[in-house]
């Protein structure tokens, strides 16, 4: 059951096993602020570990399988400030699901008037590899490149990898990065890039 706390909502974590029963409860995190650019807790896991990324700072908890908290890894991002495209492309993205162009008019509208946040956040989203490692999209939607930083479960930076648009990125192979983009006549397309591991 979610709960708010302020302007920010937070939820119950635990871990379950395959049966759906409840292994460990890890305890109650932030969820997501209702908001354009709010922030959205994201999570990733490997065969070894749980990553929670609430996007308070540039860190990431890990937990193990059994749900002990095992290390706060860093980002090693500084602060970017927000812009207009920024925002927009946000409120885009809450509006979508919302029926025709004509339907999510208003919405948008009342959303504009809002506040935009001076900051991003830290980062967009985690996702995890065959191998392990952590994936963190530092990109957001209005950005012109997608930029990742892979961590290791030890806190070191492994690579940093470029694309050269935004892509929503759903998934890291061994030899490929799968994510999805919108052109400039906003014609959506999903995309795969080659992977080549150092």
């Amino acid at each position: 059951m979610m709960t708010r706390i302020s302007d920010r909502y937070s939820a119950p974590l635990f871990l379950a096993d395959a049966g759906g029963a409840v292994t460990r409860e890890i305890g109650e995190v932030p969820a997501f602020e209702p908001a354009p650019l709010g922030r959205v807790t994201s999570l990733a896991i490997s065969r070894d570990f749980v990553y929670v990324g609430t996007k308070d700072s540039a860190f990431v908890d890990a937990y193990n399988t059994v749900g002990e908290h095992f290390a706060t890894l860093p980002v090693g991002v500084g602060r970017r400030a927000s812009t207009m495209d920024h925002f927009e492309r946000a409120i885009d993205e809450i509006v979508l699901g919302l029926g025709s162009v004509t339907d999510r008019e208003a919405p948008k509208e009342l959303l504009l008037q809002r506040p935009m946040p001076e900051y991003l956040p830290p980062y967009a989203t985690l996702l995890t590899d065959q191998s392990g490692l952590l994936w963190v999209q530092l990109s957001f939607p209005g950005d012109p490149a997608t930029r990742l930083r892979v961590v290791r479960s030890d806190g070191r930076v492994a690579a940093d990898v470029r694309l050269p648009r935004f892509v929503s990125v759903y998934e890291v192979g061994r030899d490929y990065i799968l994510g999805a983009y919108e052109d400039d006549r906003g014609e959506a397309y999903v995309a795969i890039y080659r992977l080549h591991r150092g």
